[in-house]
Formats: C-alpha cells, sequence, structure tokens
C-alpha cells in the first residue's frame, strides 16, 4: 500500500470511527452565560444578555430557564421563582449555542449558526409578560434580571408541570431539600451568585455558587454543593471558563465590568475586565485588585464571545516568550488538535483577547490564516512543554460534522508543504 492509499484508508477508518461514536450520544444544554448587571445605571436595560450551549440543534421545547430569589425578608421570600424564560419553539443552533439579547442592546450579532433571539418588543430589556417576544416574565415586571444575586436554574419539565412566577421551590425558606421538587422536572444546570456584600446571608440552589464573601455561620447553599469566596469584589458577569461543563469551583468566570477608560474601552457594549485603581499595567502590581476569580487581566474584552468559547486562560498564556505557543492543547506536540482548536476560532480576536487556546499561534491576538502557517511549518513538533499539560481547562470534543470536515480538509493537504516534489 503506497502512501497515498494508506492516506485514505486511515482517513476512511476516522470518518467510520466518528460516525459510530456519535450514534447514541445524549444532548446536552448548559448554561454557558449570564450578564445581568452591565456597568451604568442604565446598564441593565440593555446590555443584559444570557447564553445557551449545548449540542448543535437540540430542541429546547419543555425547557425553562428560571431565576430563584436568594433573600430572605419581610419583602423577598427564598427560593421563590422572581423570573424566567419560556424557552419552548426554540433549539440551540447549528454551531450548538443560542443567545438572549435585550431591545437595542449594543452587541454585534453572535457567530454565524447562533440561535439569536432579541426581543423586538416597545418595552425596554426584554420586555414582560405578553410585550416580551423571547419568553421573558419576571415579578417586577420590568424586564430585568435581580442585581444582588439569583440561582438560574435550567430545567426540563418532561411531562410535569410547568413553572409559574412566584411559585415556591423552597418553602420555609431552609433548603430546598425539605421540600418535595415539582415531579419530572430534571435540572439540566444550575448557577447560584450572591453579587453584593449586603446579600452574603443570602441562600443558594445552584449545582455551584459564588459570592462576594461568606457569613460568619457558613453558606447557605444545598448539601454536596460548591460554595466559592471571590474575596470581595461585586459580581457582575458570571460565565463558564471556556468551554468547560462541570460545577467545579474552576468551572466558571466570576467577574465585574468596566467601562472606565483607562481599560481600553471605547464604548457601546465593549465591556473591559474591571480593576481598582483603574489604569494600571494588567501584571498585577501590588495594590491592584482585579475582579476576577480566574485571573484574567485588567482590561481584557469579555462580551464578544457570544456564539462562541467563552474567555479562557492557561497558565503562561500571555508569556510570549514561550515556545509553546504553538501548542493549543498543552499535549506537548504540535499536532492535528491543534489544528481544530485553529479552524474552530478562525476570525475571532481584534488584537487583544484571542489566546493560544483558541488558536493564535504567532500570539498578536487573532485567529488568523497566519496562524495556520505556523501550525503547517511545525506540524510534528514536539515541545517542552510537559508541566501545562495539568492545567489544561476542559473543551468538549469538536462536533462529528467538524471533524469530518476537518478529515476532508486534510485528505486535500499536507501539513508539510511539498513544492517541487
Amino acid at each position: 500500500m503506497n502512501n497515498k492509499q494508506s492516506k485514505w484508508f486511515c482517513a476512511i477508518l476516522l470518518l467510520f470511527l466518528l460516525l459510530s461514536e456519535s450514534k447514541g450520544v445524549k444532548a446536552e444544554v448548559l448554561i454557558n452565560e449570564i450578564y445581568f448587571d452591565p456597568p451604568g445605571s442604565t446598564g441593565d436595560n440593555f446590555s443584559e444578555y444570557i447564553e445557551l450551549r449545548g449540542t448543535p440543534g437540540m430542541s429546547l421545547n419543555n425547557h425553562y430557564l428560571v431565576f430563584l430569589e436568594n433573600e430572605s425578608s419581610i419583602t423577598a421570600d427564598a427560593g421563590l421563582i422572581e423570573a424566567m424564560f419560556d424557552l419552548n419553539g426554540n433549539s440551540l443552533g447549528t454551531n450548538g449555542y443560542l443567545t438572549i439579547r435585550q431591545a437595542n442592546n449594543f452587541y454585534g450579532p453572535p457567530a454565524a449558526g447562533t440561535t439569536d433571539l432579541v426581543n423586538v418588543g416597545t418595552r425596554f430589556g426584554r420586555g414582560a409578560l405578553a410585550p416580551s417576544t423571547v419568553g421573558f416574565s419576571d415579578t417586577g415586571d420590568d424586564g430585568k434580571l435581580e442585581n444582588s444575586g439569583f440561582t438560574a436554574m435550567l430545567i426540563d419539565i418532561g411531562a410535569g408541570a410547568a413553572p409559574v412566577l412566584s411559585q415556591d421551590l423552597d418553602v420555609g425558606d431552609d433548603g430546598m431539600s425539605n421540600d418535595t421538587f415539582p415531579a419530572n422536572w430534571l435540572v439540566a444546570d444550575s448557577l447560584g451568585v450572591i453579587s453584593e456584600l449586603s446579600e452574603t446571608s443570602g441562600r443558594l440552589y445552584g449545582a455551584v455558587n459564588y459570592s462576594v464573601g461568606t457569613p460568619e455561620g457558613g453558606p447557605n447553599v444545598e448539601p454536596g454543593a460548591v460554595y466559592v469566596d471571590v474575596g470581595g469584589f461585586e459580581i457582575e458577569y458570571i460565565g463558564r471558563w471556556g468551554d468547560s461543563t462541570g460545577s467545579a469551583a474552576g468551572d466558571w468566570h466570576a467577574s465585574n465590568g468596566t467601562t472606565d477608560s483607562s481599560s481600553g474601552y471605547t464604548g457601546g457594549g465593549d465591556y473591559r475586565q474591571a480593576g481598582e485603581p483603574h489604569g494600571v499595567n494588567p501584571v498585577y502590581p501590588p495594590g491592584q485588585l482585579v475582579e476576577t476569580n480566574q485571573g484574567v487581566p485588567y482590561g481584557t474584552r469579555l462580551t464578544d464571545t457570544l456564539g462562541d468559547s467563552n474567555y479562557f486562560v492557561l497558565d503562561g498564556d500571555f508569556d510570549f516568550t514561550r515556545e509553546a505557543d504553538l501548542d493549543t492543547h498543552f499535549n506537548g506536540v504540535v499536532d492535528g488538535n491543534d489544528f481544530l482548536t485553529w479552524q474552530q476560532h478562525l476570525g475571532i480576536g481584534n488584537g487583544n483577547d484571542a489566546t493560544r487556546q483558541h488558536g493564535d499561534a504567532n500570539v498578536d491576538r487573532v485567529v488568523d490564516n497566519a496562524d495556520l502557517q505556523i501550525w503547517e511549518q511545525n506540524y510534528g513538533t514536539t515541545l517542552v512543554v510537559a508541566a501545562q499539560a495539568a492545567a489544561r481547562v476542559a473543551v468538549p470534543e469538536p462536533s462529528t460534522a467538524l471533524l469530518i470536515a476537518s478529515a476532508i480538509v486534510l485528505l486535500g493537504s499536507s501539513p508539510r508543504s511539498r513544492v517541487g516534489k
């Protein structure tokens, strides 16, 4: 068998295995991003957004995204459904993403293939009740999420009854484990947030929960739930770290956004990673608190990943002198995995936010053809990056369709130049 025949045989075998593995895969949908308290006094009216991620094309019939009250007081009841999205009639896009944006928002369209829901009603925000065109309703009838915190719960009601506003899932405010969860409801994903210091004694119901602080008596969470104290900064944004799928402490990025010009903010929805004091070099000098639980540099743009992998950084990514900038997977070799990373993220970046994990091989913070050329020139190169392998962020397997397309591309070209041969 000659080299050409071997190449075809391997490609056909790869496609067969991929198609075989794709059968019986369970559909999955996750909460991916929630920007619930954008900067500015009117940001809540325009700039909030929600993003879901999962199996491309998955139907969201019988799915609801509900937000539970976190406070217990004379005027608040922990565990009560205070806002929700009815997702019936929608499905995840062909790229596996669905975004929900407010009327008159500043953001550009999400990546191609995204199911993009935008309220087109006459009211600000998402609308509420009848005026909403994105299935949103809330007890305050103001089209916004509560800034002080919540538990977001993505549920599949199956054959059960649909959720309703003011439905109390924690009668007595003493934890959901003491109550009977609605019949047939399955929780696809859940996340709790306490965003303001005045509310740290509130109750959360997520599998993983983030708070600005911990009360003296300990956190009020469900048995076995993860609780993360971010150390005092106000949380305005919460998003999965990269393409994470779990509910561990490191699977999410809790952050505060800013419109301070010192951060590089240029207007509109160009919200940046906040820090105090503003305008300090993003290498974390003594005295600057960068308001992130993931070490994201001050001034990083966080809101331009709609319909794509969320921002994430591995150790060493911002060290521009590393030979390992060619290796996007930290597995010690420039290989086909790095090509797939480049292909998935081709076109993202604007000079400061694409990372090595997105396929940026020449560290110019843009994923483009120059990075592909570097990959071709270095394909098969072994790199000394073993120490970084353990730090790899979990990334879901590429879709079967993407891998098939990649195999076809590779059949038509070689990773090394064959000019003159």
